[in-house]
């Protein structure tokens, strides 16, 4: 740029005025000579407060050699300085980062030099560069790597470990029934229990690793550079030990478990896609062999997931078409062999694989939001039934009818039992709805208010699967139950098994001394009859009196071999 000042007035001064770059006439002293309207904003003083004072005033002392080796460094006038970054000083206080460039002009008579500075702020453009990334790159809850981030991470890793010829592990790590605490406690509680978990699960890992929220209550764990399994082993051993500690949401303790799919590179895949596929089909086996469980993935899980698929499709017709069917598991008086009551256990006809128990599609039900529907099918289909029988002459006939945690927290679930109820002109009293000791562990005024409007229709309520959960027992005093079930478990040990023995009585004992009812499940055996009998139990249900049937062969069963049962049952007092 060859000009002089006088040219620089003329043919540059409605620029100088208008632009949104901040601009100032420097001489060569470093004396501001004059600033535009850009410059003024940029550092927060007027024009009179600059003007006149030396450039170095307005740099962070750090800064002054770099700006005065700008100076020093001036090219050939007409052509533009070197530019480096500097701080400035604002008037409040603030320090902003820019970047100064000079260019040397020359006055009228091509003697006196003076400078043209320019400043670009870097600090805006860093700060919404930095916005650009958090959105894009970092979860806004928890502040770890997001997916997409996490993919990009995992391509690095998995290059440098093909390059070196090493080993990485990715984790997949499932809070189970995560669902159930947003639903209980609300959302915010589930945005603090995210956030509770990323800071446990942080200190497990190295700085080299990524850990990432995958979506909703699920996390992934890169661990890059893996010299063996022994390194893996000891990560999830401490992942299990910190999230099984209880969390505090609000003043309630809550309890969390987990289920951890990990799979390896370059064996279980070479690439993200994969290798994820991989860690997601360990970590839904984790799931369903058990809570604060780990599975490492092996080929198998993938013609098992291909099979899930095919049966989750043909689940969502299952209902329309008629093929679901419950069977009947009497329950019986252990002193005279007399039936009380059964249990309605749901089954399913499927097209091409025949009769399928709950274990293999009820978890499908309740991740699909199926179960709603299936659950008011089996609540109506139940009651109906148990109306038949008791107008056919079984007076003191009960059906009981397992809910899920899903359709507990539906907040129209009391008026679906009321309907059921009424619809079949069935009596709330010859309802029993078993519910799982776990459901109750948050002991949420939901569950409290749902239960006490059911126990008000006169249903019963029974705890299933008693003695297997690790709530504390104040539940028992909270809600309107009446009767234990205890877990087929610790019947399957009796007499036998001390350690059995002892959990099971003192169950009986608790129940006595809260007036509560107990019904035994997996009987098998006329010792283990003997046993209960003993004890004065109220029900009992197993292999030794019947398996699950549908209703028609029950009709049957009581008729022909009621008599052989009562005889099971008078041996097995002697």
């Amino acid at each position: 740029m060859k000009a002089t000042q006088g040219q620089f007035a003329m043919l540059f001064k409605p620029f100088f005025q208008t632009t949104t770059i901040p601009i100032a006439l420097v001489d060569f002293s470093g004396r501001i000579q004059e600033t535009n309207p850009a410059m003024q904003i940029l550092l927060g003083f007027p024009a009179e407060e600059i003007e006149g004072r030396n450039l170095l005033e307005f740099v962070a002392a750090e800064d002054v050699p770099a700006t005065q080796a700008l100076f020093r460094n001036m090219v050939p006038s007409g052509a533009k300085g070197p530019s480096t970054e500097i701080r400035c000083l604002r008037r409040d206080g603030q320090k902003l980062t820019a970047l100064a460039a000079f260019f040397k002009i020359h006055d009228q008579n091509g003697d006196q030099e003076s400078m043209i500075l320019t400043l670009e702020n870097l600090s805006d453009s860093r700060q919404a560069q930095q916005r650009f990334n958090d959105i894009t790159y970092f979860d806004p809850l928890t502040g770890l790597a997001n997916r997409l981030l996490l993919h990009d991470r995992l391509e690095h890793a998995l290059t440098q470990a093909k390059r070196a010829q090493g080993m990485i592990a990715l984790l997949m790590i499932n809070i189970n029934r995560f669902r159930d605490i947003n639903d209980s406690f609300g959302h915010a509680a589930g945005d603090q229990l995210l956030n509770e978990v990323s800071n446990r699960l942080r200190p497990c890992f190295r700085d080299s690793d990524t850990l990432a929220r995958f979506n909703g209550d699920k996390f992934a764990i890169v661990l890059d550079k893996m010299p063996g399994l022994a390194p893996v082993s000891l990560v999830l051993r401490k992942l299990l030990e910190r999230l099984g500690k209880p969390f505090s949401i609000g003043e309630q303790d809550v309890f969390i478990t987990s289920s951890i799919g990990i799979a390896l590179s370059p064996g279980d895949g070479k690439d993200s896609d994969s290798l994820l596929n991989c860690a997601e089909l360990a970590m839904a086996r984790a799931s369903k062999e058990g809570r604060n469980n780990y599975q490492f993935y092996t080929p198998e899980m993938n013609a098992r997931a291909r099979e899930r698929l095919r049966l989750e499709s043909s689940l969502y017709r299952a209902l329309e078409r008629s093929e679901f069917e419950l069977y009947y598991q009497p329950q019986i008086h252990p002193a005279n062999g007399k039936m009380l009551g059964t249990e309605a256990l749901l089954r399913w006809n499927h097209p091409t694989r025949g009769l399928l128990g709950p274990e293999e599609f009820v978890p499908m039900l309740e991740e699909t939001g199926l179960i709603h529907a299936a659950g008011r099918w089996v609540l109506h289909t139940a009651c109906a039934q148990a109306k038949a029988w008791r107008s056919a002459g079984f007076p003191e006939m009960r059906i009981a009818v397992n809910i899920s945690a899903r359709q507990l927290l539906h907040r129209n679930f009391a008026e679906e039992v009321a309907h059921a109820l009424q619809q079949s002109g069935l009596e709330g009293e010859a309802l029993d709805l078993e519910i799982t000791e776990s459901i109750l562990m948050e002991d949420t005024e939901l569950n409290a208010e749902v239960l006490q409007k059911i126990a008000g229709l006169g249903v019963h309520i029974s705890i299933d699967d008693f003695g297997t959960g690790y709530s504390p027992l104040t539940y028992l005093k909270r809600f309107p139950v009446h009767s234990l079930k205890i877990d087929r478990s610790f019947i399957q040990g009796i007499p036998e098994n001390s350690d059995d023995m002892a959990i099971a009585f003192s169950i009986f004992a608790l129940a006595e001394t809260l007036g509560l009812q107990v019904t035994a499940e997996g009987v098998e055996t006329a010792q283990q009859l003997s046993t209960l009998n003993n004890w004065q139990c109220n029900k009992a249900q197993g292999y030794l009196f019947a398996r699950p049937m549908p209703a028609a062969r029950l009709d049957e069963w009581h008729s022909l071999e009621l008599p052989q049962l009562r005889v099971c049952s008078d041996q097995s007092q002697n």
